[in-house]
């Protein structure tokens, strides 16, 4: 079979990407599985949060349909972040403390609401953040963004690439198939012809054969054989 090159991609990949920047460093991972749609989620921290938007924009005009999980994870340095400290979110802890509560009294419980409760809540104590260097940490993003999606496209040409390998054996498997079945194809309708000769034979000693009506059905199985067209 004469080989067509084609372009696959995969709808399965994973790419990251990490670029550091003065301060800290970020992380892009970007996961895309097979779906009839486009469909996009991000996990975020809350100050990229107005980021969103801008993500989904570019996700969609990189990829055509599939669903896509993207994964933003922002850290500082430690050494060089040292002392800034960290403070809390009092709205969103007195927020917690009220539902905790209400849920303890709506279901009578008997323990008391210790603060263990409240450390594993995002976002209630965070690191403060470093406001000199937030377009030093958008530059470092958009960088480490581009890589994960580049990096996720070069996985999806390269499981694309399999798939196509896959496929044209399976297509060389089946011409090979097509070959032997024309082959045989003729044998074939001698078989079934000297096979009806020979019932009509071993009739013909009890009935009388109209032979003009046998031609007519040995002609009607030749045509009925004919695979031709089924097989081009």
């Amino acid at each position: 079979m004469k080989e067509k090159r084609i372009m696959l991609k995969s709808m399965t990949g994973y790419g990251s990407g990490e670029c550091v920047f003065e301060g800290g460093r970020i992380v892009v991972e970007v996961k895309s599985v097979n779906h009839r749609y486009m469909d996009i989620s991000c996990k975020l921290p809350r100050r990229f949060s107005s980021m969103e938007s801008q993500i989904r924009k570019t996700v969609s005009k990189r990829f055509s349909r599939g669903r896509f999980e993207v994964i933003v994870q922002s850290g500082f340095d430690i050494e060089e972040n040292q002392g800034r400290g960290f403070e809390l979110n009092l709205p969103l802890a007195q927020e917690y403390c009220s539902v905790l509560k209400e849920l303890k009294d709506r279901l009578h419980l008997s323990e008391e609401i210790s603060l263990s409760l409240f450390t594993d809540v995002r976002d209630i104590i965070v690191a403060k953040d470093i406001e000199s260097n937030q377009e030093g940490e958008e530059k470092a993003f958009n960088e480490a963004f581009n890589n994960a999606l580049n990096s996720l496209e070069r996985m999806r040409e390269s499981e694309g690439e399999i798939l196509y390998k896959d496929l044209l054996e399976r297509l060389n498997s089946v011409e090979k198939l097509i070959d032997s079945i024309r082959i045989r194809s003729p044998q074939v309708l001698v078989f079934y012809r000297d096979r009806l000769a020979r019932r009509v034979k071993e009739l013909g000693e009890v009935f009388e054969v109209d032979q003009q009506r046998l031609n007519q059905e040995i002609a009607f199985l030749a045509e009925r054989s004919d695979i031709t067209e089924e097989s081009s």
